[in-house]
């Protein structure tokens, strides 16, 4: 089915979206813009318009959708599936928490986003408490507690609990905690109804998503990527076996029937880009195309997929099994990727390979191994998906995937130029994520925040030759993680120590330089930059 086609029928689905609405938000502080719903489909307005537009302003978009997909084994055998792709048939997922019932007044709490920025934290943190502050509504309306008679869980998003009550109180001080400048969240189930997209059974899971982003100019790289932290709960009441994530993702760079795509395993990364060096259309990105990354931050990425937009054994999924195929190394006929790049580089053969776990890992920027560029494939309208795989999901236990999806274009080079840029920035992306020491579904501290308790935190001396003191000014916490690191973000030592008093750090074996150590305090973290003499 072409794009045209999908386009065609989602127009005439547009009276049952509006009967079933719900309200997405963009993501829009840094030099991309991109749509998010609150049922999980991302970059696109369920309509037929792509919804990534990078740079913001342009008119100009990498991708077209995107989407998780999740499937796994029940403790009976049987395959569990929750994936959406353009909502032809349906869906698989809802917006909100998982509930015993579901009604106008739960539509009306959950069918939406929130939308919200550091500096509106910020500013409820220092005036919560002044004579005539009215809380915003998006702090006001956090969805930090679901209804327990209701059977939604108790605790959902993220807050600061001043009083260390366990409830959400914004007019006591409380507030949300997110990432970035800007975050939207969004919450999201798969076992409202029966699975009209795949057909396939409840996996009984519940999603919390957060799509973040910085607002940072002066680093372009930054300020041309978007991150997402999703925690995934199982609250199916049994185990999940061999529990597999995948990021689907429709690429549409510019011109959407001339795009390639690949697979960096290095980086944990999939990707898209322009299969010539000029990308045509009203749209298109002209000459030096960009390219577009998808980056597993925390979780290896296990699989690589791609596959075409038709209707074969190498085409769009129609099944179960062939969903969880594309999520697992298998194609949708059941049998196995294989890597016989010098046969045509298709993927398939049923035996003529050996099997593979990655469709398309070579270096289109060295011309090496398997690519779509060395198969001489004709580019066209690419879909890819990463996947991790292999996990033990228990009944209560969650799991936590971090994303960046990140924007490089190579100026007065050709489309591998953009390749060759994208690696570097993927690089940039996943130390800079490092540094941040998230944690499952942890969340930065606020700027206000970070800055009194960074009051109550001193080191000395520094310059320092070789013993380095911290001291809290107060009891902070009976155990504060210490973390050193250098400029790059690599990982030089760490431990633990009371976060009360003086405490010593012996740095003699480091080599003179500057370096960042990193306290995790309770949900926060402190960072002071060293120089070693």
């Amino acid at each position: 089915m072409l794009r045209k086609l999908f386009t065609l029928w989602l127009a005439s689905m547009s009276i049952v979206l509006i009967v079933h609405g719900q309200t997405p938000a963009n993501l829009d502080i840094n030099g991309i813009d991109a749509m998010i719903h609150p049922s999980g489909d991302l970059f696109w307005d369920l309509i037929g318009n792509n919804q990534f537009e990078v740079p913001k302003g342009s008119g100009s978009h990498t991708l077209f959708a995107a989407n998780l997909w999740m499937g796994g084994i029940d403790q009976s055998g049987s395959l569990r599936l929750a994936a959406n792709t353009y909502r032809q048939s349906g869906n698989d997922t809802w917006a909100g928490p998982i509930a015993n019932s579901y009604s106008m007044a739960y539509d009306a709490r959950y069918k939406r986003v929130w939308k919200i920025t550091k500096t509106q934290i910020d500013d409820h943190i220092l005036n919560w408490n002044n004579p005539g502050y009215t809380v915003p509504p998006v702090i006001a309306d956090w969805p930090a507690h679901g209804d327990v008679a209701n059977g939604e869980a108790a605790q959902l998003a993220l807050f600061h609990d001043a009083n260390g009550n366990g409830t959400y109180e914004p007019a006591l001080g409380d507030y949300p905690h997110i990432r970035g400048d800007m975050a939207v969240f969004f919450i999201y189930n798969d076992t409202r109804t029966i699975h009209t997209e795949t057909g396939g059974e409840p996996l009984g899971v519940e999603v919390h998503g957060m799509a973040y982003a910085y607002d940072r100019p002066q680093d372009s790289i930054i300020h041309h990527t978007i991150f997402f932290n999703y925690t995934i709960f199982n609250r199916s009441g049994s185990r999940i076996n061999d529990f597999s994530i995948g990021n689907w993702v429709d690429f549409d760079l510019g011109f959407f029937r001339d795009d390639y795509v690949g697979c960096d395993t290095n980086r944990n990364t999939f990707y898209g880009y322009n299969g010539d060096s000029y990308d045509d259309g009203m749209f298109g990105y002209g000459a030096n195309p960009p390219a577009q990354a998808i980056t597993f931050l925390n979780q290896p990425m296990t699989h690589f997929a791609t596959y075409n937009n038709t209707l074969d054994s190498m085409g769009n999924p129609t099944s179960p099994s062939a969903y969880y195929g594309y999520l697992t190394g298998y194609w949708p006929d059941g049998s196995p990727w294989v890597d016989n790049y010098n046969n045509g580089g298709s993927g398939t053969g049923h035996g003529n390979g050996n099997p593979t776990s990655y469709l398309l890992p070579g270096d289109p920027v060295n011309g090496t191994g398997w690519t779509e560029k060395n198969s001489a494939r004709p580019p066209s309208d690419r879909r890819g998906m990463g996947s991790t795989s292999s996990i033990t999901l228990d009944a209560g236990e969650k799991i936590c995937l971090d994303l960046a999806y990140v924007y490089a274009r190579g100026y007065f080079m050709d489309e591998i130029g953009s390749v060759a840029n994208m690696t570097q920035h993927v690089d940039s992306i996943q130390r800079f994520y490092n540094a941040q020491g998230y944690q499952c579904n942890s969340t930065m501290t606020t700027s206000v925040e970070r800055e009194l308790l960074d009051a109550e935190v001193s080191i000395s001396p520094n310059p320092t030759t070789d013993a380095l003191f911290v001291e809290y000014s107060r009891a902070l916490s009976p155990s504060v993680t210490w973390q050193l690191m250098d400029m790059q973000g690599r990982d030089l030592g760490k431990g633990a120590h009371p976060g009360v008093g003086r405490q010593a750090l012996d740095l003699s074996a480091l080599s003179a330089g500057m370096y960042m150590l990193r306290l995790h305090i309770d949900n926060q973290v402190v960072v002071k930059k060293i120089v070693k003499r």
